[in-house]
This record gives structure tokens, C-alpha cells and sequence, in this order.
């Protein structure tokens, strides 16, 4: 998946190693249907819960650590921030998660966990939506691009330092 953006979806190495993915898990999942003992028990995944939890857990490592590992790298590469400036916005980023935990758990009093585990999901897309639009900037700021993202979601000429 991770060649496809750059090599194309259809790329013969590309669909060769989607494909072989695909025959590993299914032999995974045959496996483990047979043995008397498996790493995994597959029938957990019947339960709506359980899917939901590993989903809410897998979330943060494709949105939230990407960004703290890609997003300096963008602000001081790419945007000219120092490593101070960078880190000082690093933190902004990182504020929020010592607070919206615990404002998450009292909420549960009164709201359902899993529709505050749905609205942070929209948040975190909307935020991420957002910031694939954001054009690196001259003046210190990221700038919302006008009309649609250009292909690749990379920025246009126009709009690199």
C-alpha cells in the first residue's frame, strides 16, 4: 500500500504484494479455525464490542502518531519553522490529549461511550481533512487551499517555499 501512491494501484509488484496479503491472511485465518489453540480467537470478531474497541485503538496509529512523527517534519522542512517554533506547535497538538480523556470519561455519565468514541472519530477526520487541504504558506501559517486537492494531495508549484 504503501508503493501504490507513488507506483500506481496498477503496478504489477503493487497488486503482487496486495495479493500475496491477501492468500497470508486467508491461510491465517484457515489456521486458526483448525488448531485446537490459536493465537487468535477468531470468534471474538462476532462481537460488535470487540471490533469496536480494537478499531477506536488502531484509529490513533494511523491519524494521531502519524501526524507527531510527519508534522514536524512538514513545519520545519517544508513550512521553515525552527525546531522550537515546530516543537511549540507540537505541543498544541499534544495539549488536548491530557484533557480530552478525562472530559471523555466524565462525559460517559450522561452520553453513550460509543457515540463519544463516533464524534471524536469525526473530529479527527474533520481535522485531518483540514489539514490535507493546507497549502504550505510564506508567512507562517498553513493555508487553506481553494478548490479541490490536487492529485496526490500534493501542493501545487504555486504554493511550495
Amino acid at each position: 500500500m504503501l508503493r501504490a501512491p507513488d507506483s500506481g494501484w496498477g503496478n504489477l509488484p503493487v497488486i503482487l504484494l496486495l495479493a500475496s496479503a491477501a492468500v497470508l491472511m486467508l491461510a491465517f485465518v484457515m489456521i486458526e479455525q483448525r488448531v485446537r489453540t490459536p493465537m487468535l480467537d477468531l470468534s471474538l470478531f462476532r462481537y460488535p464490542r470487540f471490533v469496536g474497541v480494537h478499531f477506536q485503538a488502531a484509529v490513533p496509529a494511523y491519524s494521531y502518531v502519524v501526524l507527531q512523527v510527519l508534522l514536524p517534519v512538514r513545519l520545519i522542512g517544508i513550512e521553515g519553522y525552527s525546531a522550537i517554533e515546530a516543537g511549540r506547535m507540537m505541543i498544541a497538538l499534544s495539549a488536548p490529549m491530557l484533557v480530552v480523556p478525562l472530559l471523555a470519561g466524565h462525559l460517559t455519565r450522561w452520553i453513550s461511550a460509543g457515540l463519544i468514541c463516533g464524534l471524536g472519530l469525526l473530529v479527527c477526520a474533520g481535522g485531518l481533512l483540514w489539514l490535507a487541504r493546507c497549502a504550505p504558506a510564506r508567512h507562517g501559517r498553513l493555508a487553506p487551499r481553494h478548490g479541490p486537492a490536487p492529485a496526490g494531495g500534493r501542493a501545487s508549484a504555486g504554493a511550495r517555499l
